[in-house]
């Protein structure tokens, strides 16, 4: 999936640090990225 982070970074592996059962961000991330990185990690 296409998506940002931290409040419009296309580098998402810069600013993901993610394993089989979570991610963590930082603090910029809005909520509509969040939501765009679970689903494209299949969490929830």
């Amino acid at each position: 999936m296409v998506g940002t982070v931290s409040f419009g970074s296309p580098y998402v592996g810069a600013g993901v640090c993610a394993s089989n059962t979570g991610a963590v961000s930082g603090t910029k991330t809005t909520g509509p990225e969040l939501n765009r990185i679970e689903d494209a990690l299949g969490f929830l």
